[in-house]
Order: C-alpha cells, then structure tokens, then sequence
C-alpha cells in the first residue's frame, strides 16, 4: 500500500500547508459565518499580524481536500505543543458547506493519524465548544476522553456556552482510532512512519 494512502480516505486527503494556502486559513478565519466560531472569534487579522496569526504557536497545519471535488475543505492545526510532557492540541476550521458532511471529522481523525505517527505524543487534546460538539458526540468514550469543562467560557450568540476538554491517549488511539481508519482504507503501522503528507508517494 502507498505512502500516500497513510494521509487519505476514500473522500479527504491532506496535504502540507504552503504560501498559496495562507489566504483559504485568514479567509476562514475572518469569515463571518465560521470564523466567529473558531479560533479568532470574529475578530478582524490587521495585515501586519498576519503571518503571526497562521503561525504563533502551531507546530504544523494541514489541508484537508476533498478526493472528489479537488478543493480545500478546511485545515487541521496541531498546536500548543508541551514538549517536556509529550502534549500538544489537535483544531480543525472548514469552509460553511463542509460543516455536518463529516468529512471534517475524516480529516481530523487524519490529522490525529499524522500527529501520533509523526511525534512521540502520549496525549492529544482538543478544546471543544458546545456548540461544536455534535460532531464529535458519536466519537466520546470512544475515541475521546471528557478531561475537563469549562464552563460558560465562550461567548457566541448571546450565550455564553460549555467549552469541553476532549483527550486522546496514544493506546486509545493505537487501540481504536487505527483501526478506524483501516476500515476507511487508510494504511496502518505498516506504513512508512513519519513521512509528509504531499511528499514523495512512491512505493
């Protein structure tokens, strides 16, 4: 099985974050529809910030494409890495009309993939709003671990709304989360560890 089917399912591939994608992340990131949702909160990014908002405390982005449609569907985000405690977070921002497709999900599950194969994690978190749970309902206990809430911490829709701590361990992952996407026809540990998404596919 190729390289590249490590970081695809049948419908999402990822692939690595250049220059020309800096604009599709600002863009949905400013978006009056998303971007109030996500990590800048509706919050306009001056021109001289912007290289800082793309990149202050990520370690990688990745672009999820649709295998049909050969269009960018959002980016997956490993951030706030804690070397020292082999922790880091796991965020995801998609275009409006991807929202509830579940491809998302795939691709977050990817970037989950990548994450774990790539660094010597033994934790992954991700800071989860409630009004952005549904899409990861079916995956609790699962998949994910409810750490921690913090309560009313988000304001959105004059609500201020549950914000939920989500971790996955290394062996739940190994265990669950594998396995997983096997069944969606993505190549297991069996694969060359550790290579790029978009980098050479032969083999």
């Amino acid at each position: 099985m190729s390289a590249a089917s490590r970081w695809r399912t049948k419908r999402v591939s990822l692939k690595e974050f250049e220059d020309s994608d800096a604009g599709f992340y600002l863009e949905l990131c400013s978006s009056l529809d998303v971007g109030r949702r996500f990590r800048f909160g509706g919050v306009s990014i001056s021109p001289p910030a912007r290289a800082s908002a793309i990149w202050d405390g990520v370690l990688c982005h990745l672009v999820a494409v649709g295998i049909d449609s050969r269009r960018r569907l959002g980016v997956v985000s490993l951030t706030s890495a804690d070397l020292r405690n082999a922790t880091a977070y796991l965020s995801a921002i998609s275009d409006q009309d991807v929202l509830g497709s579940g491809l998302m999900v795939e691709a977050v599950a990817l970037g989950m993939h990548y994450a774990f194969e790539t660094w010597p994690w033994r934790k992954i978190y991700m800071e989860v709003p409630e009004y952005n749970l549904d899409a990861f309902r079916s995956g609790l206990d699962r998949f994910f671990v409810r750490e921690g809430t913090l309560r009313q911490h988000v304001y959105l829709d004059a609500t201020y709304w549950d914000v939920h701590v989500l971790a996955i361990s290394r062996e739940l992952w190994m265990a669950r989360g594998v396995p997983s996407l096997e069944r969606l026809g993505v190549a297991g540990r069996s694969g060359r560890a550790g290579q790029a998404p978009g980098s050479d596919t032969s083999g």
